[in-house]
């Protein structure tokens, strides 16, 4: 049988035995940037701070808001190693 063929079967079947492992909700960001273009706008949460925020609108156009959106519910009994 051909070797690559072998290498990539076996590459292939080593993912999908691997058990993923528990992944972490990304974290909570408090505040947003909203920015304005000619084609719409964007908004981007990604600032633990509303000072962390405007430093990166300023100069550029936009604004900073609370984020809108709820942070994830917090995970209750999460086992502690």
């Amino acid at each position: 049988m051909n070797p690559r063929i072998m290498t990539a079967a076996l590459v292939f079947a080593s993912a999908v035995t691997m058990a993923p492992a528990a992944a972490d909700a990304a974290p909570y960001w408090p505040w947003c940037s909203q920015y304005y273009r000619s084609r719409g706008g964007s908004i981007t949460c990604a600032f633990a701070s509303y000072e962390q925020c405007m430093d990166t609108v300023r100069g550029i156009g936009g604004y900073c808001l609370k984020n809108p959106y709820a942070p994830p519910p917090s995970r209750s009994g999460k086992a502690r190693w």
